[in-house]
């Protein structure tokens, strides 16, 4: 509900002409922001990060990310432990905008991310700190919709393959890994 609330709300605000969509040779300044669902916007943890698009040809489009995501939990009252994280990674991947409707242009692809997550836990004798590493290899699906020539805002599903740990454990996971919301800037 709440997306398709988000995706009639630009589609109907998006008013101004956009010309090639997906040509050979666009670029844009992406920025972005990561989470589970769409519906969990704005809480803990934050996941997003900054990058590039460009269009090696009509319609494919390859992309990098920097990302990075924090992560604080307090307990309540006395005597708990809380924690607080701050991973960085990277992600590049495919997408294949498939048909272009006006300023609205569907795309498919695929990515590849790779973390590198600090963990610091606190409790009452001391604390504890530790690292962690994530590989993901995600399907995606997603609409661009574009303000402009020069700005869009993409609304996007990956699923796929998570798998975290370290050296003595580890844990995999296939399903929904993220949802996300990106902000293009063409230049």
């Amino acid at each position: 509900m709440f997306s398709s609330l988000i995706i009639f709300t630009f589609a109907v605000g998006a008013r101004s002409q956009t010309s090639q969509i997906g040509a050979q040779g666009q670029k844009a300044f992406l920025l972005n922001y990561f989470t589970k669902g769409l519906v969990s916007f704005g809480s803990n943890p934050y996941e997003g990060g900054f990058g590039g698009k460009y269009f090696i040809q009509d319609n494919l489009a390859i992309r990098g990310l920097l990302m990075f995501t924090t992560d604080n939990v307090t307990p309540k009252g006395p005597g708990g432990t809380s924690t607080s994280s701050l991973s960085l990674g990277i992600q590049g991947g495919l997408e294949y905008h498939f048909m272009t409707l006006g300023k609205i242009s569907p795309y498919v692809g695929g990515s590849i991310s790779y973390f590198n997550n600090g963990l610091t836990s606190t409790f009452a004798g001391g604390s504890t700190t530790g690292t962690t590493t994530d590989f993901r290899l995600a399907a995606l699906a997603g609409v661009e919709f574009f303000f402009n020539q020069n700005a869009s805002l993409s609304i996007e599903y990956q699923y796929g393959f998570d798998s975290s740990g370290n050296p003595d454990q580890s844990e995999s996971q296939f399903g929904l890994l993220t949802a996300a919301i990106t902000m293009g800037i063409y230049f």
